[in-house]
């Protein structure tokens, strides 16, 4: 069990690489990070992409359908974030097809996306949580995941800046864990 453990770990680690958790901090115009902040943002992303996905998959199943389409991901979105579809920029066209604008490697996001959707089908279900068979058979699309990485990069974003503010508040030049956990708080 301690090599699961770390295994996963090691996936969300990978897929939130330090460099391009950096990268989104230089957005928030942060200069410097305390070295445990990198962490603190790792979990605070995987609880806030935990609780996307059970919108997003109450909304695919209130469909009756078991692929996630885009607009599932809207409706989740509009009611969660508050952040409207018409403010996605798009990035490059590659393929006459737009893409959107991603920090976060896309295909080390989708295995997290498939171990988290893993992860809740063998979760005993509690009052927290959907049930577990809501979890089976479930299919995320190309677009529905960059869609998906993408609400959850502006959530990122959101909330660095806020701790920015939070950091400058305290008149000090580097984001420490507390920043953040006070924006949580608030």
């Amino acid at each position: 069990d301690l090599i699961l453990i770390n295994k996963k770990k090691m996936d969300l680690h990978n897929t939130l690489l330090n460099t391009r958790i950096k990268k989104m901090s230089k957005k928030a115009n942060i200069k410097s990070l305390n070295s445990l902040i990198y962490e603190e943002i790792r979990g605070e992303t995987k609880v806030f992409l935990e609780e996307f996905l059970r919108r997003i998959i109450t909304v695919t199943q209130y469909y009756d359908k078991q692929t996630i389409s885009v607009n599932h991901i809207y409706m989740a979105a509009d009611s969660f974030l508050l952040i409207g579809k018409n403010k996605i920029p798009k990035c490059k066209e590659l393929n006459n097809k737009m893409e959107i604008c991603l920090e976060f490697p896309k295909t080390s996001f989708k295995k997290l996306l498939k171990q988290i959707i893993d992860d809740e089908k063998y979760r005993k279900p509690t009052t927290l949580h959907t049930s577990k068979f809501s979890y089976e058979n479930v299919i995320i699309g190309d677009d529905a995941s960059q869609l998906i990485q993408y609400y959850v990069e502006q959530y990122m974003l959101k909330i660095l800046s806020k701790a920015r503010i939070v950091m400058l508040n305290a008149k000090r030049q580097t984001l420490y864990p507390k920043d953040i956990k006070t924006v949580l708080e608030n």
